[in-house]
């Protein structure tokens, strides 16, 4: 009370307590002829509520009060999601270590960046579908504290997720992927394309080559029997118009072993990392 609004744009903060009754719902409020934006918290640690009414009438707090009691009924509050979290560096890192904050009560654990195989599955938390990465700052201080260094968006309805890390030009690179192999056999081969390029790879002489758009992925079966041996080979344009392969190796098909392609580029290379991923 006793505010005045300025350029006919007032702010208003309110708690779920003020909604008890902590104000006064005959404040006058002065008229207003233009767009007014109200902001309110949800809840601690939330990020604020923000929504905008248009008037050419007198309005009082009461009126306020209930539009605002009405929206908060109306919008459900963000709340942490569980999350089940293998990493795997694609390229050696430089970068700074890393941190999750599991418990959400800051239990600083730092990820693990294995460039062989995926790491063991952590359990952590995601807030609004955004998994957090804090870095450590020791500062002058004696007590070192986390700053939020990336906030990876989660594929959406996963609550298991495979993290890539890799360098490209100096910085460092995440992609998450849904870490749903649980049905994957040693014949079907998840290939994922992290590149600009449109990709076609074969594995084995019988089977049918596929192709990878750009910023894509595909389940490739493949006709290759188990703990058998297979030519895999890449190809894509990577300059001009003219395909070039840029991958060839031999590959073992063992069971008991899903694999993972995945396929990144430094400038006009496109690298090709094969995981033999375990179940």
């Amino acid at each position: 009370p006793g505010a005045k609004p300025q350029s006919n744009v007032f702010q208003i903060q309110l708690t779920v307590s003020s909604l008890a009754g902590s104000i006064s719902p005959n404040w006058p409020i002065p008229q207003v002829h233009s767009a007014v934006a109200f902001e309110s918290p949800l809840s601690a640690g939330s990020p604020p509520m923000k929504f905008r009414m248009t008037t050419t009438s007198k309005i009082n707090l009461s009126t306020v009060l209930i539009v605002m009691s009405t929206i908060i009924m109306v919008l459900p509050l963000s709340a942490a999601e569980k999350l089940s979290l293998r990493t795997m560096a694609l390229t050696p890192l430089s970068a700074d270590k890393l941190f999750l904050d599991a418990s959400g009560e800051e239990q600083w654990l730092p990820v693990d960046w294995p460039q062989r195989q995926p790491s063991q599955a952590v359990e952590t938390l995601t807030q609004d579908g955004l998994l957090s990465l804090f870095s450590e700052d020791a500062g002058q201080s004696d007590q070192a504290s986390y700053q939020v260094a990336y906030q990876i968006k989660i594929p959406s309805g996963s609550s298991e997720v495979l993290l890539f890390a890799w360098e490209s030009q100096g910085r460092l690179q995440l992609q998450p992927i849904a870490d749903d192999f649980l049905s994957h056999r040693h014949d079907r081969w998840l290939l994922i394309n992290f590149t600009s390029k449109v990709i076609a790879f074969k594995v084995g002489d019988d089977s049918k080559p596929i192709i990878i758009n750009s910023k894509n992925s595909e389940l490739y079966t493949i006709d290759v029997g188990e703990n058998e041996a297979a030519t895999v080979k890449g190809v894509a344009k990577i300059q001009g118009d003219e395909p070039k392969l840029f991958y060839s190796s031999y590959f073992p098909v063992k069971s008991g072993r899903r694999t993972i392609v995945v396929f990144t580029e430094e400038g006009d290379r496109i690298r090709t990392k094969l995981i033999a991923d375990l179940f």
